[in-house]
C-alpha cells in the first residue's frame, strides 16, 4: 500500500507541477521566444483547445488498453512534446509542440482520475483520491515559482527539457511499478 500511495501521489504532484508550469508560463515564454503578445495569446487558444481531444481520446482509450498504459502513453507523448518544445525555433514548431504537450497532459489526467481510485480499497478510496488531487495542487503551487527560478539559468529549452525528464520518468515509473487494473473487481 505504501508503494501504491507513493507512486500515485508523486505522479499527481509531478502532473500538477508540469501542467500548471506549462499553462501558467506558456504565454510569457512564447513572448520571450519572439512572438508578439497577440500571437502568443492566439497560440494559447489553440493550446487550450487541444485539451478537449486529449481528455476524450484518453477516456476512450482507458478501457481498451488500460488506465496504467494510457497514463504511460500520454506521459510519453507529453515528454516528446516537451522535448520538441525545447528544441524548436519556428512559430509553427512552437505551436505544434505546445498543442502536443497540452493534448498529452490532459490525456494523463483522464487516465489518473480513473486509475487512482482503482488502487485503493473502498474504506480509504475517497481519502486517497483526495490526497492525490491535493498533491497535484501542491505541485501546481510550486511550479510557477520553480519555472521562474529555472528560466534565467536554463532558458526556454532548459525548462522544457526538465519537463520532459519529469514526464518521461513518470511514464517509466507507472509502467514499472504501477499495478494493472483492467478487469479487476474493486473491493
Amino acid at each position: 500500500m505504501r508503494r501504491c500511495c507513493a507512486l500515485r501521489w508523486s505522479l499527481w504532484g509531478v502532473m500538477g507541477c508540469c501542467y500548471y508550469a506549462f499553462m501558467t508560463w506558456i504565454p510569457g515564454l512564447l513572448v520571450a521566444r519572439g512572438l508578439t503578445l497577440t500571437k502568443s495569446f492566439g497560440f494559447t487558444i489553440a493550446i487550450y483547445g487541444a485539451q478537449v481531444p486529449g481528455y476524450f481520446s484518453a477516456a476512450w482509450t482507458n478501457d481498451r488498453i488500460g488506465r496504467r498504459n494510457v497514463i504511460a502513453l500520454y506521459l510519453a507523448l507529453g515528454a516528446a512534446g516537451a522535448l520538441f518544445l525545447s528544441q524548436v525555433q519556428t512559430p509553427t514548431g512552437l505551436l505544434w509542440a505546445s498543442v502536443m504537450l497540452s493534448f498529452a497532459l490532459n490525456g494523463v489526467y483522464s487516465g489518473l482520475y480513473s486509475y487512482t481510485p482503482e488502487l485503493f480499497p473502498t474504506a480509504v478510496r475517497a481519502t486517497a483520491q483526495g490526497i492525490a488531487t491535493a498533491t497535484s495542487r501542491v505541485g501546481a503551487m510550486v511550479s510557477p515559482i520553480l519555472v521562474g527560478a529555472l528560466y534565467p539559468a536554463l532558458g526556454f529549452g532548459g525548462v522544457f527539457a526538465a519537463t520532459m525528464v519529469l514526464l518521461a520518468t513518470g511514464g517509466a515509473t507507472v509502467l514499472l511499478v504501477g499495478p494493472r487494473t483492467n478487469g479487476i473487481t474493486l473491493s
